[in-house]
């Protein structure tokens, strides 16, 4: 356990010094270029036969990852408050994400020869998480409005803090039938429960107690505080059966309650924890798992395709018929949000080895297939869909404007 400790503490130093160098920031900012680079280095080191990190080691640090995301996610947005700042988001983080379950899971388990339905729905879990928006720069530099920007932002928060609590919690269900003649208490499913207990008291300690004047007069020291007080959530957790991610997400949530940042400081809590964990996240993603596209088949490659539009954009697009907006504002909004990504990506290394899958391999092929057509799929289609979404937009209001005026 201290060799694994170890291991961690020196890849959180070597990731520190890198981000103050400024090279995770400029990394951050070429999600495509850094994933492809990476499943090539995956790609040549395996065929050289070289020694590779341990998948124990790769998990934890997957679910540092995690846990970073989710607490900065956590710190986004009052929970009790985001169906009247945004029901876009709210209808889309909520229900879009399991229509996308529904839809995914028996696609798989029927389209994927040899995949378990157990499997199927763990696959799905993974391709729902869409916490972090792929191609961030395209969204905030596009001429939709700030209430359409506003929305993708939150809905990718909201989905990031909700979804990944429940991907552990369904994993942990599919471990149960291995611990029916153990002790109950140290079955995998009181993990999330024991996380959401303790994390989500601490956060209302700290939020009444201590933080709501701080985060007027110094919320730089508030911030601070807090991320310490999740660093020993994720230590000390597992030691009580408790679920880390879920602890330091909880924390955040309930805390923001109690006592929130501006809306400046939040995003900039948000693009200094991305700019430290996605290029970290799809370097080890690609280069743990990059091998594996070469065992991607025909059938493989139709489903990666079909869940990455189809079956992503149709329910987004379903639920947005409720809202009114533009037409074009939601092609923009069901384009722009729900693509797998570095969440996705550090779940699916966060499964290596778990014992929840049996079939471990397609879950995992299907998974790097689907994260690599992602990125570069939404990396080269950004620029030319957001302008596209944007013009097509401004010509609606144009019309809309003229016909009021005729009448």
């Amino acid at each position: 356990m201290w060799v694994l400790s170890l291991g961690l503490g020196m890849a959180v130093l070597c990731i520190g010094l890198l981000a103050r160098i400024g090279i995770l920031e400029s990394l951050n900012q070429r999600p495509a270029m850094v994933l492809s680079v990476a499943v090539i280095g995956g790609m040549v080191w395996g065929w050289m036969s070289l020694p590779v990190a341990n998948a124990q080691f790769t998990a934890h640090l997957a679910d540092l990852g995690l846990a970073a995301l989710v607490f900065s996610a956590g710190l986004q947005f009052r929970l009790t408050r985001i169906r009247k700042l945004s029901p876009v988001a709210f209808s889309l983080a909520l229900f879009a994400s399991l229509l996308f379950l529904a839809m995914t899971a028996p696609s798989a388990f029927v389209l994927i020869q040899g995949l378990t339905l157990t499997s199927a729905v763990i696959l799905a879990t993974a391709l729902m998480l869409n916490g972090s928006v792929l191609e961030r720069r395209a969204v905030t530099n596009s001429a939709s409005p700030d209430s359409i920007k506003k929305a993708i932002s939150l809905e990718s928060a909201a989905a990031l803090a909700l979804g990944v609590p429940l991907a552990l919690i369904i994993e942990s269900t599919a471990k149960m039938p291995q611990y029916l003649d153990q002790v109950w208490m140290s079955a995998p499913i009181w993990e999330a429960p024991f996380g959401l207990a303790v994390g989500g008291a601490l956060g209302l300690v700290l939020g009444r107690l201590r933080h709501r004047k701080m985060v007027r007069k110094n919320p730089d020291r508030a911030i601070f505080e807090l991320a310490i007080a999740a660093g020993l959530l994720f230590i000390l957790l597992p030691f009580i059966h408790g679920s880390a991610i879920i602890g330091v997400g909880a924390l955040s949530l309930f805390w923001t309650e109690e006592a929130q940042f501006g809306e400046a400081f939040k995003r900039g809590i948000r693009r200094r924890v991305e700019m430290l964990v996605v290029p970290v996240a799809y370097v080890v993603f690609g280069f743990a798992l990059g091998p594996r596209l070469l065992d991607a088949d025909a059938l493989v490659i139709v489903f990666v395709i079909a869940a990455i539009t189809i079956l992503r954009v149709f329910p987004r697009m379903i639920l947005l018929q409720s809202h009114d907006i533009p037409k074009d504002h939601k092609a923009f909004i069901a384009w722009f949000g729900g693509a797998p990504g570095v969440a996705t990506a550090l779940f699916l290394l966060h499964l290596m080895g778990s014992t929840a899958i049996v079939d471990q391999e397609p879950v995992l092929v299907i998974g790097i297939s689907a994260v690599f057509v992602s990125v570069l799929a939404t990396r080269i289609s950004a620029k030319p869909l957001a302008n596209h979404f944007a013009r097509q937009a401004r010509i609606s209001m144009k019309r809309r404007w003229y016909q009021k005026r005729e009448a």
